[in-house]
């Protein structure tokens, strides 16, 4: 498998994961990080996150109250950011083969939000530096559009077929 199609596998687990999951399991995780942030005094809405590594939803789907106290400060908010985020988008079947999803007409402006968040997301991060780095052993130094990402939020108009 080469670095892109390890990207796209990447790119549609995790349109799964944000697209069909469990309601329930999401508002319990509410709750627990809700009471995670409490108890730690975490000042939820002025703390800076870092978003420069992709914060997987895996990670937060995995995250329970037997585990939860591994997590550090920045990845309990940004957990509960993401989960505000997935209860905020209506859950709705998507299936993937290799690297493609199907969903249902019907949700096909979710599919395309939920894309342009990951695609948002991933420039965000430090993810192609991070592959880079990996590949040669020398870490780039990528300047960025400090305003992509949020034009890809608002902006981009991703015709999936």
């Amino acid at each position: 498998m080469n670095v892109v199609q390890s990207i796209d596998a990447f790119i549609v687990a995790e349109m799964v994961r944000r697209c069909n999951y469990d309601v329930e399991g999401v508002l319990r995780l509410r709750k627990l990080l809700e009471k995670e942030i409490n108890d730690r005094n975490i000042p939820l809405y002025s703390f800076k996150t870092d978003n420069t590594k992709f914060f997987a939803t895996n990670y937060v789907t995995d995250m329970n109250h037997r585990n939860i106290h591994v997590y550090d400060d920045n990845a309990i908010v940004r957990a509960y950011r993401k989960v505000l985020w997935m209860l905020d988008h209506k859950a709705f079947p998507i299936t993937q083969v290799f690297d493609q999803f199907n969903a249902h007409p019907n949700n096909c402006n979710r599919v395309r939000q939920n894309y342009a968040e990951i695609m948002a997301e991933i420039v965000e991060s430090d993810m192609f530096e991070d592959i880079f780095e990996e590949l040669t052993g020398i870490r780039p130094q990528l300047t960025k559009d400090a305003g992509l990402a949020d034009l890809i939020r608002t902006k981009a108009n991703y015709h999936l077929s």
